[in-house]
């Protein structure tokens, strides 16, 4: 397990970061800027992580939000799938409207690819189709500046949602892969992972984006 975790650290890459949310910081004590109103019970978080996929199991995310909850006891963690529903839907947009820091994680197989016509021309699809797929345009439309996206699975994600500003490909699903997402997001992964593959228009094959190490104010990235 640990050998399974060092190569999962040592795989993850950072294939874009155009904007400054990255590293996240980490809190200590109770959760900063959470409020509720008796209206709607509703608690707002700093920090919001969607765990997004067609289908996800039982497990998917747990180790995830176990991390990231260990480093941010603000951190709201909200699951979608395709049978999820549209209230949901409302439930996790309405989350990450009111959020600073966005992070969705992306269950992308490898055998999703999809062919589409898009404005006429035959277009190959990856990615999470229906809701989850509807779900995540969305979601990249509310704050692309403050939102890191992290495929687990496929690195070819971001060729269909070109929109990502702060993309991280760990190439598996597995709870390794999980916990090394969170290990990058925090600044705790400084390897030098190359691409494997050529992601056309975004990044060639061996392509490898050093990571940040420090983190410039919030507020910039917002606006």
């Amino acid at each position: 397990m640990e050998f399974a975790q060092h190569v999962s650290d040592e795989a993850t890459t950072l294939v874009r970061n155009d904007a400054v949310l990255l590293p996240l910081a980490k809190t200590d004590g109770k959760p900063r800027g959470a409020q509720t109103t008796a209206a709607t019970s509703a608690t707002n978080h700093r920090l919001v992580a969607v765990v997004l996929g067609e289908s996800l199991t039982s497990t998917d995310g747990e180790e995830f939000e176990r991390e990231l909850k260990s480093r941010r006891l603000d951190a709201q963690v909200v699951y979608f799938q395709n049978r999820s529903g549209n209230n949901k839907g409302y439930e996790v947009l309405n989350a990450v409207q009111h959020a600073d820091e966005i992070v969705i994680m992306v269950y992308v197989v490898h055998t999703g690819v999809r062919q589409k016509i898009i404005n006429g021309k035959l277009t190959t699809s990856f990615g999470p189709a229906g809701p989850s797929g509807r779900l995540l345009e969305d979601l990249l439309a509310v704050a692309p500046k403050k939102t890191a996206v992290v495929a687990l699975g496929s690195p070819y994600l971001i060729e269909s949602f070109p929109q990502i500003q702060i993309y991280i490909c760990t190439y598996a699903m597995a709870s390794s892969s999980e916990i090394s997402a969170v290990r990058a997001l925090f600044g705790e992964i400084q390897n030098h992972a190359k691409l494997p593959v050529t992601l056309p228009g975004v990044a060639p094959r061996g392509f490898s984006l050093p990571w940040p190490t420090a983190r410039r104010s919030l507020a910039t990235s917002v606006h």
